[in-house]
């Protein structure tokens, strides 16, 4: 894939130009969810992924059309108008953030971040690739997502809420005030654009034993002991079926797909979905599916025929089964094989089976793993150096393992062995 599309700058893909809606908190209404609808159906081929940083892509964009869909999405509020800011919205937080237990609700933090960011947008010289957390100590783990600025609300002795920080997965320096965060990532931000001018800034690169030294006194990072250090999460929890929120009388529904493609007919049945039972609005979540908000406990049934009804999975049990997969062959340039078909074919193989728990099938056309870069309970992967698909327990795309060699007719046999 391209550098990272945005709704500016496009991705040139096999199956044409790609767009990327940047969604901070991942959050979508009724009115939005039926624009995006009627833009991939009238501008593009109709198709809509889900990406691993609740985000949406547009696939097969018409090229003479792709003004009219920038136009529409600014309208929508699902982008901004200026496009150096427009790649740099990749900010995350909890899916629950705001409905269940937890230390903050960070929403209002993502938002507000989001703007400090388009303020600055054009001398912040942030990579597209820079990804912010703000995880409010919900139950998905979120801060457990890979990302060069992440930042965890918990409780000191005195009952007072602070922030953890991390750089690239590396705690780093003292607790932050809520009402202080913003202010000091922006002055984090500013301070290491003015250092690093020759190219975009990441922060993996910096965290070497090397290097970290030299960043924390950029900073001007207290180098005093970090407090709870192992309180960041390893792997990111996310929700199937039915959760309670806090209001007793509502639940969250958490709706899959068999591979993370959406339809544009299926977008708006859920705008439908979403008036008539969640309060008009939907989440996007980091684990490649939707949450219906605020459903009141006697509307459960019907939200789940009707999400069966659309070819979404509802229950707990077959939500078990993740099959991730990127575009593959037929849609990007580095992709070595087909994903998304023998994504849905693998689903439709393992369906009989039982998964009591969590089981994620990564379909990665090359090793970049653009639908995922967790580690998965299985991967099948070809590498851009090899012309075969190899399998690997229990690992990333970035593995150095050689895997397992298997033909694409032996694949589900070979994965039902190992499930």
């Amino acid at each position: 894939m391209a550098d990272c599309p945005g709704i500016f700058k496009l991705a040139d893909m096999k199956d044409g130009p790609l767009a990327r809606i940047r969604l901070p908190s991942g959050r979508l209404n009724s009115k939005q969810i039926r624009i995006i609808a009627s833009c991939a159906e009238n501008y593009a081929a109709g198709v809509i992924d889900l990406t691993n940083r609740a985000n949406l892509q547009i696939r097969s964009v018409v090229r003479e059309d792709i003004s009219n869909l920038q136009n529409a999405f600014i309208k929508a509020g699902l982008s901004v108008a200026d496009p150096a800011h427009d790649r740099v919205r990749n900010i995350a937080i909890d899916p629950l953030s705001g409905l269940v237990p937890e230390v903050l609700n960070c929403r209002p933090l993502a938002i507000e971040l989001d703007e400090a960011l388009s303020k600055y947008a054009g001398t912040i010289n942030l990579s597209p690739k820079f990804s912010f957390i703000i995880d409010g100590g919900g139950p998905s783990n979120i801060a457990a997502l890979k990302h060069d600025m992440a930042f965890k609300a918990v409780k000191n002795a005195k009952e007072e809420v602070q922030f953890l920080t991390s750089f690239a997965g590396q705690p780093i320096g003292a607790p932050l005030r809520p009402e202080s965060l913003i202010e000091t990532i922006i002055t984090w931000l500013k301070n290491l654009s003015e250092t690093i001018k020759d190219q975009p800034l990441r922060l993996k690169t910096w965290m070497d034993q090397a290097q970290r030294p030299a960043l924390e006194d950029i900073l001007n990072i207290s180098k005093e002991p970090y407090p709870k250090a192992d309180i960041w999460p390893k792997s990111l929890n996310p929700l199937r079926g039915v959760h309670p929120q806090s209001d007793a009388a509502k639940v969250a529904i958490n709706l899959s797909l068999a591979n993370g493609r959406l339809q544009y007919f299926q977008l708006q049945g859920l705008a439908e979905l979403a008036d008539k039972y969640s309060q008009g609005e939907i989440h996007l979540t980091p684990w490649q599916s939707i949450i219906m908000p605020n459903v009141l406990r006697d509307d459960i049934a019907p939200v789940w025929e009707k999400a069966e009804a659309l070819g979404l999975l509802t229950q707990e049990a077959e939500q078990n089964l993740q099959v991730l997969s990127c575009a593959g062959s037929e849609g990007c340039v580095h992709g070595g094989f087909e994903t998304k078909m023998t994504a849905l074919e693998i689903r439709e193989a393992l369906n009989h089976m039982a998964f009591p728990s969590r089981t994620t099938v990564h379909l990665s056309a090359c090793e970049k793993g653009c639908a995922s870069r967790e580690k998965s309970t299985i991967l099948v992967m070809q590498r851009q150096t090899e012309p075969h698909i190899h399998l690997y327990a229990n690992a990333a795309p970035c593995t150095k393992n050689a895997g397992k060699s298997v033909s694409r007719d032996k694949l589900i046999a070979e994965l039902k062995k190992l499930l």
